[in-house]
């Protein structure tokens, strides 16, 4: 099985400058844990998790008043926070392949490029549903080989 198979095509972006109220916005309305990051000819230059924003954001406990942090959240941007370099992945990659790259790098997330063009995204859930797809498949193989 290949990673073009299963990957999401034409993932949502932001760009490095994007605030990140914005990022985490767009990642709450799309249901997204991962943005990735674009200039403006489309190459890949980082990426963002709901992790990374999370860590960002300042804790209960600050003593800044409520609109000293919304001066401050305001201000920052994803290149301040995303991740970079990337690991990716490539559409015509196994996807045993990109599964070890991501349990080696401890990442949940690989953005797919092509000739350094972003054209998708593949995630742990979509390395999880094409291994039930692929146990299914094995799994009727077996069943009509008893018939």
């Amino acid at each position: 099985m290949l990673v073009r198979e299963f990957m999401h095509v034409d993932p949502v972006t932001i760009t490095p400058d994007t605030p990140l109220l914005e990022a985490e916005w767009r990642m709450q309305e799309g249901g997204f844990r991962h943005l990735p990051v674009t200039d403006s000819y489309d190459r890949l230059v980082g990426i963002v998790s709901d992790r990374d924003l999370r860590e960002a954001a300042p804790s209960d406990a600050n003593a800044l008043s409520r609109q000293e942090l919304t001066y401050l959240l305001s201000r920052l941007r994803v290149k301040d926070v995303m991740a970079s370099p990337v690991q990716t992945a490539r559409p015509n990659e196994p996807a045993e392949t990109a599964a070890i790259r991501m349990r080696e790098n401890k990442v949940s997330a690989l953005p797919v490029v092509d000739d350094d063009r972003l054209v998708g995204i593949v995630t742990t859930s979509d390395m999880l549903d094409a291994l039930v797809r692929m146990l299914n498949v094995q799994r009727g193989a077996s069943h009509a080989e008893r018939d």
